[in-house]
């Protein structure tokens, strides 16, 4: 999976409920426009005293797509957007490396569900990926990696049969 990631700051003078505002109902829809894309968040930090203000990532299949959305008309007017409604902006194209997978996707936050996300119930798309098993797979109540199944031992030695086994005091 290929992200556009963008940490955005918010200018000199804007409050931070005025940028988040900004961010999710004036930027996100030009964003969500964008042609290819199969993902995206908006993370907001939970302190204005931050670095930055928020992250957001945008997924699509291939490297290609990630890179060529700019030069789409979608593309541009989301980046002039950002650009011009941050104080401050990092934009760049990164690979996902899933280092632990999520089995359920995100779906709310402290202050509930966040409009124009991803909806409830909708795998992440780095979850869908070929050669990664799908997420009802990875249930913790059913084997899978990292699980032994029902029964097995875990020092992976096979168990003996209960005849083959002998019993104490008999001869």
């Amino acid at each position: 999976m290929f992200e556009v990631i963008g940490i955005l700051k918010r200018p000199e003078g804007t409050s931070f409920e005025d940028f988040r505002r900004w961010w999710f109902e004036e930027h996100a829809p030009k964003v969500k426009r964008w042609p290819g894309v199969v993902g995206y968040h908006i993370t907001m930090a939970v302190s204005e005293d931050e670095e930055f203000d928020g992250v957001a990532e945008v997924w699509f299949d291939s490297e290609r797509s990630a890179r060529d959305v700019f030069s789409t008309a979608e593309g541009a007017t989301a980046r002039e957007s950002a650009i011009g409604g941050a104080g401050r902006s990092v934009i760049f194209v990164a690979e996902e490396t899933v280092m632990v997978p999520l089995t359920e996707p995100p779906r709310w936050s402290a202050s509930g569900p966040r409009p124009g996300l991803l909806r409830p119930g909708r795998p992440r798309p780095g979850l869908l990926r070929p050669g990664r098993p799908r997420p009802e797979l990875l249930r913790p109540d059913r084997p899978g990696p990292g699980r032994p199944r029902p029964g097995a031992r875990r020092c992976g030695r096979p168990r003996r049969a209960a005849a083959a086994r002998p019993r104490r005091g008999t001869a």
